[in-house]
């Protein structure tokens, strides 16, 4: 299975290391393939983000079979924007997961 991993922080100050720690090892675990990383810093909530709509551009092409991601807060802003995420990716068959 190849998988994206999207990480997350909100201000420069942070790091997306233990993100990056945890769903490496999650993957690896479950023999899943890397196919992308993508990271963001930025305020969780502004709706547009670079790597995000990087990201959903790429499961509109369906570069990956499921998205991984360390907490939901992480991805989405809002109920709203996480149920729009996840419309999308079921339209396109591709998974959510949050170890």
């Amino acid at each position: 299975m190849n998988v994206a991993l999207y990480y997350r922080v909100s201000t420069e100050e942070q790091s997306v290391e233990p993100q990056q720690q945890e769903l490496r090892a999650q993957a690896q675990n479950r023999g899943w393939t890397v196919a992308a990383e993508y990271t963001d810093v930025i305020s969780g909530s502004k709706a547009s983000r670079a790597s995000l709509d990087l990201m959903m551009t790429r499961v509109r092409q369906k570069h990956f079979d499921a998205v991984m991601v360390v907490k939901m807060d992480r991805l989405a802003r809002s109920l709203s924007h996480f149920a729009q995420i996840v419309a999308e990716f079921d339209k396109y068959n591709v998974a959510l997961v949050c170890p």
